[in-house]
């Protein structure tokens, strides 16, 4: 199943403090409510939609530990540095109720 969401209104405008909210930029949301396979409609869909892509993710559909990786890519470079900063400082043992997993420093050596 796919879902194209539009965006926009509050979420499009710039915000009056700043905050961690990434993709201010993007029209819709696209949305597949299952994981679309090599060879089914996935990679035709994705190449047809190519041209309207922002090339990003959108947080709120992120969860499990599969998706550590793909977290950096709801955020430009700047903020999702800074929110590993903050995850570092307050919530170093990762206890926090969040689905969504930042992932850990190339400093830090700590395993989790």
């Amino acid at each position: 199943m796919v879902e194209i969401r539009q965006l926009g209104g509050a979420l499009g405008r710039p915000p009056r403090r700043p905050n961690a909210v990434g993709n201010r930029d993007a029209a819709f949301c696209l949305t597949t409510l299952s994981p679309p396979d090599d060879d089914g409609i996935g990679p035709e869909l994705f190449a047809a939609l190519r041209p309207w892509s922002t090339g990003r993710r959108y947080l709120n559909f992120l969860s499990g530990p599969d998706t550590a990786e793909l977290v950096r890519d709801a955020y430009d470079a700047t903020t999702f540095d800074a929110l590993r900063r903050a995850k570092a400082v307050h919530d170093p043992g990762n206890l926090s109720g969040s689905t969504t997993t930042f992932p850990r420093r190339h400093t830090d050596t700590r395993d989790r």
